[in-house]
């Protein structure tokens, strides 16, 4: 049996060698984080928690073990360079193209949301 994820470092891991992704952490603001990716399309994967941003390592896997997981929003957004800089594209720029958010969802099944995603991209 594999030894349960326990970091964000891990999540980013398991991502990148289960999906071929290369998350990273970013600060969206105000202490806010998201982990978000470019993808080979040129669009944007967006993930956070189903209602929120990132919480701390620890709220979220003690949420986990209280059996009320927190969830995960992956969503994929067009690419915006109206400023010169590539960013997710905000609603009036084309905004989320398509999403997953599992309200259940536990820590260890990022995954799982990502494939489901990817493959409503793909069908687009």
């Amino acid at each position: 049996m594999e030894r349960p994820l326990r970091t964000y470092d891990e999540l980013l891991a398991s991502v990148r060698g289960d999906i071929g992704i290369e998350l990273e952490v970013v600060n969206t603001g105000g202490g806010n984080e998201v982990m978000q990716a470019r993808l080979e399309t040129g669009h944007w994967l967006v993930v956070s928690e189903a209602d929120d941003f990132l919480s701390n390592i620890e709220d979220r896997l003690a949420a986990d073990s209280d059996s009320y997981p927190l969830g995960w929003f992956a969503g994929i957004y067009a690419n915006d360079d109206s400023d010169g800089v590539d960013q997710p594209a905000g609603q009036d720029e084309g905004g989320c193209l398509t999403y997953v958010q599992r309200d259940g969802a536990r820590f260890d099944e990022l995954n799982d949301v990502l494939r489901e995603v990817l493959g409503q991209l793909a069908l687009r």
